[in-house]
């Protein structure tokens, strides 16, 4: 029987969700725009509720989500990041329009390029289940 809050001591060789190899092969092959969970319709209530548009927010692991474009049409500042260049050029040319939305390639797990107290909110919809997922999880979190 499995302990809580572990990872299986042995996972799949294709679970490589913490690798950049890994997001820079699927957005190549995948292209178009894919929610993990829920987007912006879904959470706009809670987005309005508990998100302040004082500072800019900084979401993690973006992906091809629709969430920023529906954040960015509602008057917030997103800065999004990503770990894939090919994702992260992809939302770059798609949210061209938007003055509001900046997108910057980063590994989450190591972010000197932002300062610290720089963002109001930090949002992630999936990042920390994808970086659980390795063999070295924990201590990528």
């Amino acid at each position: 029987m499995a302990v809580p809050n572990q990872l299986p001591a042995k996972l799949p060789p294709t679970v490589r969700y913490a690798e950049a190899e890994y997001w820079e092969s699927r957005y190549q092959r995948e292209p178009a725009g894919f929610e993990w969970f829920f987007g912006h319709t879904a959470l706009r209530r809670i987005i309005r509720a508990y998100i302040s548009k004082k500072k800019p927010v900084l979401h993690l692991g973006c992906g091809t989500s629709n969430l920023q474009e529906g954040m960015a049409m509602s008057g917030y500042t997103v800065v999004n990041t990503d770990i894939s260049k090919v994702v992260i050029a992809h939302m770059k040319e798609r949210h061209a329009k938007y003055p509001n939305l900046a997108y910057c390639i980063s590994d989450c797990r190591d972010m000197p390029e932002f300062l610290d107290c720089q963002f109001g909110h930090v949002v992630d919809k999936g990042t920390v289940d994808a970086l659980l997922c390795c063999k070295q999880g924990t201590a990528n979190v």
